[in-house]
């Protein structure tokens, strides 16, 4: 097993984070603001990792495809 950078751990919290959000409240209404708020991770932090919602959101769905 490797061990996890702290780039890839962050990315992780985010996508950990955004499931429950987007799973109870659905894609549209959940704000960027709140899914780097929810994980500890700053907003700014959170575009190095998305270039946009809808690119957060076909990660969401890919890691929940590989999980």
């Amino acid at each position: 097993m490797t061990e996890q950078t702290k780039s890839d751990q962050a990315r992780h919290r985010i996508l950990t984070a955004g499931q429950p959000l987007f799973a109870t409240h659905g894609f549209g209404p959940v704000g960027l603001v709140r899914v780097p708020s929810e994980c500890g991770v700053p907003k700014g932090s959170f575009y190095c990792y998305f270039s946009a919602k809808e690119t957060f959101g076909q990660a969401l769905w890919q890691d929940y495809i590989d999980h």
